[in-house]
């Protein structure tokens, strides 16, 4: 355990990786869209080598997309003067290509080492235009030591069910979609709910289909 007067740290402090790993393998694996996955997070030692509990220290963490900074879960409590790690579970309905797990911390910095206090003891996160000179206690933020997507399921293609010549004009729609929407069996292209923002663009696009041959009137 860190005691007040020695919660002092150059590195560490907290990360975060899948449940079925462990410190010496903190590795985050590609997670699915409206698809509950789990996580430990844990609070580290000085060294980052082990795991500690830390006395009267508590802090909160989200996900982040970090391409647009933005936090795309709610805040949760992590009281690591009480534990040194914790299980929790987390459904994402958007595709994000660059994910990390923030934990939102106390901390003044003395340019080497980040000093830590209870999460109450801060009033406001720290002015990100000097939060590296910054010495007095507020609230900063540090990111897991591994990033990941969060990926659709698959894709479906929707197309007019017709027979085309060959260099003749087609249209298809595709759709990136969670488990349920691919699922759907009945309905209309319009009935099956694209990942909300997915954004991605194809040079190449492969896919099987059965062959058919048409009769000779539609020839």
């Amino acid at each position: 355990m860190c005691r007040a007067a020695s919660c002092v740290y150059g590195t560490g402090i907290f990360d975060a990786w899948d449940t079925d790993h462990n410190i010496n393998d903190r590795n985050i694996t590609t997670k699915i869209v409206n698809k509950e996955f789990n996580l430990t997070l844990a609070s580290l030692n000085s060294e980052n080598t082990a795991l500690e509990t830390k006395q009267n220290i508590d802090i909160k963490y989200a996900l982040i997309d970090m391409n647009s900074t933005q936090i795309i879960t709610s805040w949760r409590d992590f009281n690591a003067s009480v534990n040194s790690e914790k299980n929790d579970s987390f459904t994402v309905s958007k595709a994000y290509k660059n994910v990390r797990v923030v934990f939102n911390v106390c901390s003044d910095y003395n340019g080497t080492d980040h000093i830590l206090y209870p999460f109450n003891k801060c009033s406001a996160q720290c002015n990100p235009n000097n939060i590296v000179t910054q010495n007095n206690p507020c609230l900063r933020y540090f990111y897991s030591s591994d990033n990941f997507a969060i990926r659709p399921y698959a894709f479906r293609v929707f197309g007019i069910n017709q027979y085309k010549r060959a260099g003749e004009e087609f249209n298809l729609t595709i759709k990136a979609v969670d488990e349920n929407n691919f699922n759907k069996t009945s309905g209309s292209a319009e009935d099956v709910v694209g990942v909300g923002d997915y954004n991605e663009t194809l040079s190449n696009l492969d896919f099987k289909s059965v062959f058919f041959m048409p009769p000779s009137s539609d020839i």
